[in-house]
């Protein structure tokens, strides 16, 4: 430790030479601040070695493994949380190997304690060894001198510390050391305590009780003489409670002996009506492998579809198919069958088993909806208790269907589907692949061979400089190679770079560094998916091997029984789940650089086509095999950019047969309810682990979110998530029906394309022609390209949602959510759900029912006049429409498509059909007020981002325009908006502008909403102006007039939008202002080098808990030398200063969408305590017609509450304590008061340094009083006060920042840290919102 100065001579001696002080632990940083406590991730070499030392363990190759491990433990390894995770992740692997005795683990845990012993303290060592000692045979008495000898050797560690860990150890095992030691029962974790009270039955049933202590075994004369010769603390915990022994030694021994090991024999005696997910999951991976044998379709009343001819959408019916014949070859419907007859359901069992034995899938709705309502909700009870083994069962379905299709590709790779000739290029690249990639795994092992003898005999057989540097390339990609059978990495390399060329602009080329990342992360998804699907199949085995056990079978009749298992299985899943920091690790980008590229470079070697050419000497045709790929450079946006680009013969095949082959059937719908989400990576899907926020490159972020989660912050937060998964869904046939129909006849409707499988360029103009027509027809060539490849790309997508549709008729399903940084919700299934387009959301309806009411009734036909685009007038004149419509809808309903087609007319077309079919079922009753209801309604907020910043600012101005405040009709800011810049143009128009002439007539509503919409959100000026132009454009206004008209017509929408929202802009203004601020602030409390000196990223907490980081940054290069070229890649763990810019634009409008977010969630909160089915599509809210009146008052009463206090000043309070010790970098004019001080401070400093003094000698005197300022001693905060820095110096003439102007001149001043005061607030009372009926609707 430094010694304190005691003058002020000393300060300036050791500012002389400063030494650098980093808050580092371990491999983390406190990144932004030092007052969250929040460490981010922010070395690279760490990620590095855990991604190597991953696929090493996975190749068997644990020496290097070993070597990794223990660089890690060099490395601040108690700090280190891989290097906790390495030792049992090692002695996992390398200790389960048949070769290796328990005492080689003893050593091998002396020899590493030897460098880092902090690992001892992990009660999942102990686990792990007390597994292993069983799994090598150890007798039980010698397994209980281990468990005692770790319990006792003083590392703080109790029984229940190491029997947490069940999921370890193994139930089985658990229990043999219970029944050895009874007294163990009591440390059991509470989850398993009534499972091992039925387990244990037998033992209780003896009446004998054995209790055990470290002297009946031998073991306290070895612990006493073990703890004399430890190096470190011992614990003084010794058993000085020890019972007397009921039993001798031996005869415990005896005792426990016929303690049956039921694991050994799980596979035996299998139940026929018992579920087994591993072999459900093995029967779908051969249905998938045998598509080409496949000729079965879903029978489920909808005509199939015209597919685009593309073999990944047929491996997605089949994966699919887990919802159809795969009810596990009946088990789930004689599941279902039994709970149904068990509930008193007025269902006929026997003919829905009938039809589940002919092939027929099981429409679920249609038997809800033939249910007496009131046995409706007992029915959703049934559906709960089969629907969660499905999911997995789904799931492990299309896990494996992923990894089948590899398999399948495998075996014939002459798809019918695609022209022989590409199909059998495709098998020829694949036979000469497997060998390389081989030859490359074989040249791993040499290399691994030849390091490891050479730290032996460092002279000897020394290989030349060009086999040493290979053989080093080769170890630092070669395991990861080993992670998958050669055949499975070679298909999906194929795969990946034929979907990367056949995606991209062919005749650009794809850039090499895209197609490289694209191969690894295949791969690394590849392997992580087998590696959850494998650990989770252990847990359904293991539990499926408790069920036969004589203990649970003799208390099968009790009701309780299957109930304790059942929880506890899940409570094991839920273990399962809890991954460690390190298995969330992504690859390190140098590893998927460097394998992605060794498997590159291979294809490019192995793809040939054959070509044909026309000899210019001879005249004859002559054949030869080319290239199908080739790797060259292209100049893009200024730069030298590497490409793979294809052979134009084969690009013209690919263009007429897309062979867009991978992708993944992943990320459906769940037809079972979402795991809730309990922390920040638990929660959604069963097998497929999600984190709760959705963060790309942004360490920084997913560290603050665990940090929420774990105090248990962001509670509210996981609740509203949970509310919006738990929201059920169905697929609406009738909709799908028609969808189909319009579809399979290849022509464009509404949204849809049409089936184009060739492009039709324009005709080219006649030779001598003016340059004009010449550019236009480039031009016009250009445009049809672009359109072309746009329907191909919807249609392919709409096919997609279709085929996942129609696989999901009948059925309830569920879309768990997860957020963006700024707390926004989104569905976590990326191809179907209610976040889409029209199509998408006409698809959709309400699994649960509501009857209608007259209020339901009201608010229906409501909804229908706001799809057609009339919601700008009364609520009662939108009844009104829609009555005076009744028969267009009635007629829309009974025949979409060969009626009037009134329906597509609407805004919103296909959901305006779905809420049409029900309005038209509803007015068929005698009281349609009777009608059970599944639309949802919508109720959509008035520019939302304005209505926040008007209750921010207190506008009440703002607050009219955008129906805050009660009136007759609703407020249309946009038709405001329109008239002011209508109003602004006419005067310009009588002074001759000449864009106000060519503009007068074309000034509508519809010209400036997507620009006022997106005002609020930070649309810059060239953003608002592109935005214009694509509304010139379609109205085809004078193309040579365009550019001129759009910078005028910019201009008059911003000046009109500032008029009517003063207010907002004002806040608007200081967002940005302490954003900047905030971004070129420097901390005092580390001294790092001066390109990272800027390291705050904004940061602030929203009103329900949840930390949102920008995570603007900018990102350092660093280049990758492969076998294929050099790739330059951005490091997302190296400390980076902030992008000043981008956060100051960005935290505007990411602080109005965390306030819309977190308004969201508040009302799904309150709308899940109600009852009420919730849904959202940012600002959009959705419920049932007959809960709308409800939503609506809650959704005012949660705004109220949220803007109640004044959130800005709460805001400018956080980030004062979260900064405020920072000193700012700011520009003042080198004349003022200020400037000619500091200045005068600067060169008496000088003198002092003996040198001229820099901006980094400013801050650190500035810390270094700051810290003898805050000192205990008298004597040091006596030096502080004589010490000056150029702050002080400020201080003393009394100069204050708050209120200046950051750049006033060209004079550098550093200053303290300070926010201008927030902007009056108005007299807008946001208490009133409760009574304006059009604040949502």
């Amino acid at each position: 430790m430094d010694k304190p100065p005691t003058t002020l001579d000393d300060i300036y001696s050791k500012l002389k030479t400063p030494s650098a002080t980093k808050p580092f632990e371990g491999e983390s940083f406190r990144l932004s601040s030092a007052v969250d406590g929040v460490l981010t991730t922010v070395n690279i070499t760490a990620v590095q070695r855990w991604s190597l030392f991953e696929a090493c363990l996975k190749s068997r190759d644990y020496e290097r493994a070993d070597l990794i491990l223990q660089n890690l433990a060099s490395k601040n390894g108690s700090k280190n949380p891989y290097y906790l995770d390495g030792v049992c992740e090692f002695l996992r692997a390398w200790g389960s190997e048949e070769g290796v005795k328990l005492d080689e683990v003893r050593n091998w845990i002396d020899h590493m304690s030897e460098m880092d012993a902090s690992f001892k303290t992990d009660p999942r060592v102990y686990a792990w060894v007390i597994k292993l000692s069983f799994n090598k045979g150890l007798e039980l008495i010698d397994i209980m001198r281990e468990f005692y000898y770790y319990r006792l050797t003083g590392y703080g560690n109790t029984n229940a510390d190491i029997l947490r860990y069940v999921d370890i150890i193994g139930i089985f095992n658990v229990k043999k050391l219970v029944a050895f030691d009874s007294r163990l029962k009591d440390d059991i974790p509470q989850d398993y305590k009534d499972l091992f009270d039925i387990l244990l039955s037998s033992e209780a049933a003896e009446g004998e009780t054995q209790k055990v202590t470290p002297e009946a075994i031998g073991l306290a004369g070895e612990l006493v003489e073990t703890k004399q010769d430890m190096r470190g603390e011992v614990s003084e915990e010794v058993a000085e409670d020890h019972t007397d022994i009921t039993s001798s030694t031996e005869k415990l021994a005896n005792s426990t002996s016929d303690v049956v090991d039921t694991e050994a024999n799980i596979d035996q005696d299998d139940d026929e009506d018992e579920l087994s997910i591993k072999q459900v999951i093995k029967k779908a991976q051969e249905r998938v492998i045998d598509l080409e044998k496949e000729t079965e379709v879903i029978h489920n009343g909808i005509d199939e579809l015209k597919s685009v001819s593309t073999w990944n959408l047929k491996a997605i019916r089949h994966s699919l198919l887990g919802l159809v014949n795969s009810y596990n070859q009946g088990e789930f419907i004689r599941k279902f069958a039994a709970e149904v007859d068990a509930a008193g359901l007025d269902l006929d069992t026997t003919a829905i088993m009938n039809d589940a034995e002919n092939g027929k899938q099981i429409n679920f709705f249609e038997l809800k909806g033939g249910l007496p309502y009131a046995q409706q909700g007992q029915f959703d009870d049934v559906m709960d208790k089969i629907s969660e083994d499905r999911q997995i069962v789904l799931e492990g379905t299309m896990i494996e269907a992923a990894k089948a299709k590899w398999d399948h590709e495998f075996e014939n790779l002459k798809d019918k589907s695609m022209p022989s000739s590409i199909g059998s290029y495709l098998h020829n690249w694949l036979t000469q692949l497997v060998p390389l990639i081989e030859k490359d795994v074989e040249e791993y092992h040499k290399a691994s061979q030849y390091f490891s003898e050479r730290e032996v005999n460092p002279l000897e057989n020394k290989a030349s400089n060009y086999d040493e540097e290979r053989y080093s390339e080769k170890m630092k990609y070669g395991p990861f190679l080993t992670l998958m059978k050669p055949e499975k990495i070679a298909i999906i390399t194929i795969l990946e770079v034929m979907k990367s060329a056949v995606t991209s602009d062919i005749a650009r080329g794809v850039a090499v560094s895209k197609m490289v990342m694209a191969v690894s992360k295949a791969i690394e998804l590849e392997y992580k998916s087998e590696k959850i699907l494998a650990s989770d199949v252990d847990v359904h085995r293991n539990f499926k091997a408790i069920k036969k056990t004589p203990e649970f079978k003799r208390f099968l009749r009790s009701t309780q029984a299957k109930r304790i298992i059942e929880e506890a299985e899940k409570k094991s899943m839920l273990v399962n789940a809890a991954e460690t920091d390190s298995s969330k690790l992504l690859w390190d980008a140098d590893s998927h650089c460097r394998v992605g590229s060794a498997l590159v470079s291979m294809i490019l070697q192995v793809a040939k086509v054959d070509v044909e050419g026309v000899d210019p000497k001879t005249g004859e045709v002559r054949k030869a095999f080319a290239p199908a790929f080739y790797h060259t450079y292209d100049f893009q946006n200024g730069g030298k950019v590497g490409v793979v680009k294809v052979n134009q013969k084969f690009a013209s095949k690919l263009g007429k047969e897309r062979l867009d082959q991978s992708i993944q059937a992943q990320y459906l719908p769940m037809i079972s309810r979402p795991r809730p989400w309990t922390t920040y990576n638990d929660g959604g899907y069963y097998l497929k682990r999600c984190l709760v926020l959705r963060s790309k490159n942004a360490p920084e972020q997913y560290a603050y979110a665990k940090a929420a989660a774990m105090s248990g912050n962001m509670d509210q937060v996981l609740r509203g998530l949970n509310a919006l998964g738990n929201t059920p869904w169905t697929v609406n046939k009738d909709i799908l029906q028609t969808m189909t129909k319009v579809w399979n006849t290849g022509e464009t409707f509404l949204e849809i394309p049409k089936a184009e499988e060739d492009l039709v360029m324009p005709t080219a103009p006649e030779k001598g022609a003016p340059p004009v027509e010449i550019f236009r027809f480039r031009r016009a060539c250009q445009d049809a390209c672009n359109e072309f490849a746009k329907n191909r790309s919807m249609r392919c997508d709409m096919n997609y949602k279709l085929e996942i549709a129609r696989a999901f008729v009948g059925e309830r399903i569920f879309f768990p959510h997860s957020l963006d940084f700024r707390g926004r919700a989104y569905p976590i299934p990326p191809h179907f759900n209610h976040l889409g387009n029209d199509l998408s959301r006409g698809l959709l309806r309400f699994w649960v029912g509501k009857k209608l009411g007259v209020d339901g009734l009201r608010w229906l036909k409501i909804h229908l006049c706001n799809l057609m685009g009339n919601d700008k007038i009364s609520l009662d004149d939108r009844v009104k429409f829609t009555e005076d419509h009744l028969d267009d809808i009635i007629d829309s309903a009974a025949d979409p498509l060969g009626g009037r087609r009134w329906w597509m007319k609407a805004d919103h077309p296909w959901q305006f059909l779905a809420s049409a079919f029900e309005l038209s079922e509803a007015v068929k009753l005698d009281d349609p007020a009777e009608f059970i209801s599944h639309q949802p309604v919508h109720q959509d907020g008035t520019c939302n981002g304005l209505q926040h910043y008007a209750a921010l600012g207190g506008d009440i101005e703002g607050a009219r325009h955008v129906n805050l405040i009660p009136a007759d009709k609703p407020s249309d800011i946009y038709t405001r908006v329109s008239r002011i810049v209508q109003a602004a143009v006419d005067k310009d128009v009588a002074n001759k502008v000449p864009e106000a002439l060519a503009t007068h007539d074309i000034i509508k509503r519809k010209l400036v909403k997507q620009t006022v919409m997106t005002s609020v959100y930070g649309v810059t000026y060239v953003g608002a102006r592109a935005q214009i132009t694509k509304r010139l454009k379609e109205i085809d206004f004078d193309e040579d007039e365009i550019a001129k008209c759009s910078v005028y017509l910019t201009d008059k929408v911003f000046k009109a939008i500032r008029e009517l929202f003063d207010g907002a802009h004002a806040i608007q203004d200081w967002l940005a202002l302490a954003a900047k601020r905030i971004s070129k602030s420097v901390r005092l409390d580390i001294d790092l080098d001066d390109d990272a000196e800027f390291l705050s990223s904004v940061i602030w907490t929203s009103p329900l808990g949840l930390p949102v980081v920008q995570p603007y940054r900018t990102y350092k290069t660093r280049q990758v030398r492969t076998n294929l070229q050099t790739l330059v890649i951005h490091d997302p763990y190296e400390i980076k200063k902030v992008d000043a810019r981008k956060q100051a634009s960005g935290f505007p409008p990411n602080f109005v969408h965390s306030l819309d977010a977190t308004h969201m969630l508040m009302s799904v909160n309150r709308c899940s305590e109600q009852g009420l089915s919730f849904s959202s599509v940012h600002d959009s809210y959705w419920t049932h017609a007959c809960d709308i009146t409800l939503m609506n008052k809650i959704l005012r009463e949660e705004f109220v509450k949220l803007h109640k206090n004044s959130l800005v000043s709460k805001l400018r309070s956080e980030f004062m304590m979260r900064y405020g010790s920072n000193v700012m970098v700011v520009q003042t004019d080198k004349n003022s008061d200020a400037a000619k001080a500091v200045k005068a401070f600067r060169k008496e400093l000088s003198k002092k340094l003996g040198r001229t003094c820099q901006l980094g000698d400013e801050i650190r005197i500035e810390k270094e009083r700051r810290d003898l300022l805050e000192s205990k001693d008298p004597e040091q905060v006596k030096l502080g006060q004589q010490l000056k820095s150029s702050l002080s110096v400020l201080e003393d003439i009394g100069y204050d920042h708050t209120c200046q102007d950051d750049n006033q001149g060209s004079f550098t001043l550093l200053v303290p840290f300070s926010l201008p005061p927030v902007p009056p607030r108005g007299l807008f009372d946001v208490s009133i919102v409760q009574k304006s009926q059009y604040f949502f609707s």
